[in-house]
């Protein structure tokens, strides 16, 4: 049987949306800014008082969902005053309380393809109870877009894919998370809470950002590749992280899922030493620890990462931190740059993990979704 190469792996869509990303993120950024600007400035003209909520729920389903968590802290940062609910479609749809979706409250609803049905159910249930609400939307004339009483456009990147078996997302889980981030500096500026020359500066930060995270990427893809090969031997993988790092332990879970079919688990630092410590199999067993160094649970974070070792599990560390600062020193740690401000972090810290994803798929002969045979046709 012929060696798989490094090269062999970066042919399927999925790492080909990884090597792309410095290069098209950046100008995804200026349409969603120029787009979400102008809904927010329209709203304030409709209504001041439509930009100063005093809630947000935020829901989508798969890796919109993860981008809900993921941009959460940014819409902390940028509404002072107003609490941020990331929540799942279904509890949008039936389980959130009535009177918590009243006038004054924001719901956005993420859904690239504007057809996804629990996302349409949550945003018009949230609509009928009062809550202003907002689609971000690849489809301008689609159901999500109609539905909600505004709408931000997001761009459609290209992905070449295999007709009927499409790759798993990552330029679009990055156009999801930089939706509802430049839709906050959108609600921020018109408000008045930011001024013009700081939106415009976290639109520059962004963009810097992204790219410097693509490339630092693919300046890793031979460690990634050798990485890769050693974690074939592991039957199951947990991905940690608090807060915005569990939006992306989650996405990276799902890549696993979605790309090799792999067990997959998620949780934060905390519940992870009350549950996934006890996980049987360590030896075939692989943990990933997303931590950045701007994270309120740091220490706990870090405290966590000698078990997985002293556990005898291959450990895997993605974080800003310097190197020197990851114990105990057999852990492999994948250097990521640090985000100009903390909330933007989580628009580009996964790539490393979609790579991993991609380049394992490839070496372990699998399909992306496999293939949408039997009996995942369904």
């Amino acid at each position: 049987m012929a060696t798989i190469t490094r090269n062999d792996c970066e042919q399927n869509a999925l790492s080909k949306q990884v090597k792309d990303f410095a290069v098209l993120v950046p100008g995804y950024i200026d349409e969603i800014y120029a787009r979400a600007v102008k809904v927010a400035a329209d709203m304030a003209a409709q209504d001041a008082a439509l930009v100063r909520p005093e809630a947000v729920y935020v829901t989508g389903c798969g890796d919109s969902y993860g981008a809900s968590m993921a941009a959460a802290p940014a819409l902390r940062a940028l509404l002072p005053g107003c609490t941020v609910h990331p929540v799942r479609a279904s509890d949008l749809a039936g389980h959130v309380a009535a009177f918590r979706l009243k006038r004054g409250v924001l719901a956005m609803g993420i859904s690239v393809s504007g057809t996804t049905q629990r996302v349409l159910d949550g945003m018009a249930r949230a609509k009928s109870c009062g809550a202003f609400t907002i689609g971000l939307t690849g489809g301008t004339d689609s159901p999500l877009s109609r539905d909600c009483d505004r709408a931000v456009a997001l761009p459609q990147p290209e992905v070449s894919a295999e007709p009927g078996a499409p790759a798993p997302s990552v330029l679009s889980y990055a156009i999801s998370c930089l939706g509802v981030i430049f839709t906050g500096v959108g609600l921020a500026l018109a408000a008045g809470t930011i001024t013009q020359e700081q939106a415009e500066g976290y639109r520059e930060d962004a963009k810097a950002y992204c790219a410097a995270c693509g490339e630092r990427c693919q300046e890793q893809a031979d460690d990634l590749f050798v990485l890769a090969q050693e974690l074939m031997g592991c039957d199951g993988f947990d991905f940690v992280g608090d807060d915005a790092d569990f939006a992306t332990a989650y996405f990276g879970s799902c890549k696993f899922a979605e790309g090799f079919g792999a067990f997959t688990v998620y949780d934060d630092s905390e519940n992870w030493e009350h549950v996934n410590h006890f996980i049987k199999d360590t030896r075939h067993m692989a943990t990933f620890s997303v931590i950045s160094k701007s994270s309120p649970s740091l220490s706990r974070q870090l405290e966590q990462l000698p078990v997985v070792a002293y556990l005898g599990r291959k450990g895997v560390v993605v974080t800003d931190l310097p190197a020197e600062r990851i114990e105990p020193q057999e852990l492999h740690v994948i250097s990521l740059p640090e985000a100009p401000v903390s909330w933007l972090a989580p628009a580009a810290n996964y790539l490393a993990l979609s790579l991993l994803a991609s380049y394992m798929t490839v070496l372990s002969g699998e399909q992306f979704f496999r293939g949408f045979a039997r009996p995942w046709n369904k």
